[in-house]
């Protein structure tokens, strides 16, 4: 009987040879993982410059916070700006400011129509304050700082600052005026400031003017004194009445406030 040799599989269908699978197979995992690790950390970076971004627009236009203060003892004004984290109103970086010149202000020192004492100024009143989304909010002292800065025009379409041109143009009665604002601004009496204004435009001899002003803060203080008491600040009230008495302290109306 014959035998039958076994049959031999061609080389080709018996395999790779014993170890190629796993060699091979791990040989091509690796790039692949390299390159999905560089896409996630390509991806990460691109994610977080675009936060970074986003959050910084977010604090420039909605977290900028800006506005002015005056300083009576000085009459100067500055600006100042600061981020805070929106909502929260919570101040992220420090207070930049800028004092701003004014040629009315030197004039006005240099003419000894106020008193500037020596150093920096210790004492700043807000103007105004402005932060994005919500209402500009003015304190009294943009009463003041209104007519320091209010311009005027002539033919040729050129400003001028008004106060300081008519205190040029009227030195006597400027040296009458400008000290009781002065005086006013230092004590935060804005609210009467207008209306020495308000004369002063149409004053022509400096002792009426003189008279016109201490009626005017005569009947200011007492309009005052009555609405402080009448809203139950008793102490405001005592400290205006003092105020009234050191000035003129021979109306005998104060003793009835």
């Amino acid at each position: 009987m014959r035998t039958v040799p076994p049959k031999t599989l061609p080389a080709a269908e018996a395999g790779p040879p014993a170890g190629s699978a796993n060699s091979g197979g791990a040989g091509s995992s690796r790039p692949r993982r390299s390159v999905g690790s560089r896409s996630r950390l390509l991806v990460l970076l691109v994610g977080g410059s675009v936060v970074v971004v986003v959050l910084a627009a977010v604090l420039l236009f909605f977290g900028r916070v800006e506005g002015r203060e005056f300083a009576p003892s000085h009459f100067q004004t500055r600006s100042f700006s600061y981020l805070e984290l929106p909502l929260l109103k919570l101040q992220i970086t420090p207070v930049r400011r800028i004092t701003q010149a004014s040629p009315l202000s030197a004039y006005l020192h240099t003419a000894g129509m106020i008193q500037r004492p020596q150093g920096q100024p210790t004492e700043w009143h807000l103007v105004e304050v402005d932060r994005p989304g919500a209402p500009d909010s003015a304190a009294d002292a943009k009463l003041l700082t209104d007519f320091l800065e209010h311009h005027r025009f002539d033919g040729t379409a050129r400003a001028g600052l008004y106060w300081h041109d008519w205190s040029v143009d009227h030195p006597a009665l400027a040296a009458v005026l400008w000290p009781q604002v002065q005086k006013l601004a230092q004590r935060e009496l804005y609210l009467l400031i207008p209306d020495l204004f308000r004369i002063a435009n149409q004053a022509s001899a400096p002792d009426a003017l003189a008279r016109d002003i201490d009626a005017a803060l005569k009947a200011g203080y007492v309009g005052l004194i009555g609405d402080f008491r009448a809203a139950g600040q008793t102490e405001v009230a005592d400290a205006l009445k003092q105020e009234a008495i050191a000035d003129y302290p021979d109306d005998p109306q104060w003793q009835q406030l």
